[in-house]
């Protein structure tokens, strides 16, 4: 079993790039999954993707530099999900992405097959 299974995870940035890379890897290991992004034809398109390949997501924009919108999106996934193990800003360069490097490195190695870098 995962250690992704039956958590619930929010990946802010992750319409694209990264953030939509480490969205699918843990939607495939069996983590709920909150995507959030600006681009909501991108953040469309990862949803689906994630959701056509059996995983349970949903779909939040915020400006993530405001917190009356932060704590607005945190509402919305908490009223659909319930609650967020896990989250992390993987585009934020030196500010943050330590506690998701952690927990990839207790995620298995064979979820990292699951990668496609077309």
């Amino acid at each position: 079993m995962s250690v992704l299974q039956e958590k619930v995870a929010l990946v802010t940035g992750s319409s694209r790039g990264i953030g939509a890379a480490i969205a699918r890897v843990f939607a495939q290991a069996g983590a709920t999954l909150a995507v959030h992004g600006r681009d909501l034809a991108a953040l469309s398109a990862v949803r689906a993707d994630i959701e056509r390949a059996g995983g349970q997501v949903v779909q939040v924009a915020a400006d993530v530099t405001k917190f009356a919108e932060i704590e607005a999106m945190r509402r919305e996934i908490e009223g659909e999900l319930c609650r967020v193990d896990y989250r992390d800003r993987p585009g934020c360069g030196g500010r943050g992405g330590h506690g998701m490097i952690r927990l990839f490195k207790m995620v298995e190695a064979a979820s990292w097959s699951f990668l496609s870098w077309d």
